[in-house]
């Protein structure tokens, strides 16, 4: 669930729209940008230097994450694990499996 920005408004998860119209703005045809990759809405908002999961304003040299750009890079441990959920759990559960196999 997102976090109410200090405005007192909801922020969405997602701000592929504003990404979109920034996009548009250059030039760019809506074809191209429904097309945004995940990788690539990660690695833009590591460069603006934004968390992709509750969109707060990351203070140089203190992102959280895997260090890997195509990771992303996050406010928080907790926005980290919240974005990365099911691939985290998924990794768990094939780790579990091949414990009990052995």
């Amino acid at each position: 669930m997102p976090r109410p920005s200090p405005a007192g408004k909801l922020k969405p998860r997602w701000f592929i729209g504003s990404i979109i119209r920034a996009r548009q703005q250059r030039g760019a045809t809506r074809s191209f940008d429904l097309a945004i990759s995940e990788e690539s809405y990660l690695l833009d908002c590591w460069h603006r230097d934004v968390c992709p999961y509750c969109g707060r304003n990351i203070p140089g040299g203190r992102r959280v994450g895997s260090g890997r750009k195509s990771d992303g890079g996050f406010c928080s441990m907790s926005c980290y694990g919240d974005y990365h959920r099911l691939s985290l759990v998924e990794r768990h559960r094939r780790r579990l499996e091949k414990a009990m196999e052995t």
